[in-house]
């Protein structure tokens, strides 16, 4: 089935037969639903395991290696400007005092 894009930007189909349509559904060019985010907050996070904050994947196994575990998910930060989390196995560490 030939399909082409109209000069008002549609897309339009014609069958063997020339019936010509512009159903979205029938020709493909319906635009796919939002992906959801994967991001979490921090809370999410500790939820998860020992999470730990890094600004890539790369300084989450940096982070692995100085506590000596791997990290078994690496996610998008929510509410945080870039960045992910670092979730480890175990409980969550806690800093300070």
């Amino acid at each position: 089935m030939p399909v082409w894009r109209a000069s008002n930007g549609k897309h339009y189909a014609a069958d063997a037969s020339g019936n010509i349509s512009n159903s979205e559904r029938l020709i493909g060019t319906k635009k796919p639903l939002p992906l959801q985010s994967r991001a979490i907050s921090g809370i999410e996070a500790a939820k998860r395991g020992d999470a730990h904050w890094a600004n890539n994947a790369t300084d989450c196994f940096k982070i692995g290696k100085r506590i000596n575990k791997k990290p078994k998910e690496i996610l998008d930060a929510k509410g945080r400007d870039g960045g992910v989390w670092c979730i480890f196995p175990g409980e969550q560490t806690s800093f300070g005092g």
